[in-house]
């Protein structure tokens, strides 16, 4: 449970140092991308610790890059 709240902490402490200094650089684009990126971390280092289920890059191709890829042949298939 300790390593749990850490993590929290860490976390926590890494958004709001990240975004005080973003905030001097003034692109909302960029504090969003910080914003996603730190959660994702966040996501993946507590589900770790809990066991929980975590993607990856690989399953993300087989559940969007993939399909996508094989409707795109199949629109092609009927072009040519």
């Amino acid at each position: 449970m300790e390593e749990l709240i850490m993590c929290f902490v860490g976390y926590a402490a890494l958004l709001a140092l990240g975004l005080r200094a973003l905030r001097r650089e003034g692109r909302k684009i960029d504090r969003g991308l910080y914003i996603v990126l730190v959660a994702w971390c966040a996501y993946m280092n507590i589900a770790g610790l809990l066991r929980w289920p975590t993607g990856s890059v690989a399953e993300l191709n087989g559940w969007l890059f993939f399909p996508v890829g094989q409707w795109i042949l199949a629109l092609l298939d009927g072009m040519v």
